[in-house]
């Protein structure tokens, strides 16, 4: 049996994974990320940005966290 998607946390990079430099995080991850955190997985982002910058970038609904690496 799988576990649920509740005990599952996807930790992405920014830079040149989770966000292109045409155009922010692309309209199919955001589908991606809303869907699966609709479905209760959890969501966050790692990155070495300051925290302002890291906001911007991570325009996604709850439960979805983003997190910066402290300065």
């Amino acid at each position: 049996m799988k576990p649920p998607l509740s005990d599952t946390l996807v930790i992405c990079d920014m830079d040149n994974t989770l966000l292109t430099a045409k155009e922010g995080i692309p309209a199919c991850n955001r589908a991606v990320i809303q869907l699966y955190t609709g479905m209760g997985g959890l969501f966050t982002v790692a990155t070495g940005r300051p925290s302002p910058a890291t906001g911007r970038c991570c325009m996604i609904s709850p439960p979805s966290r983003c997190c910066t690496a402290r300065r």
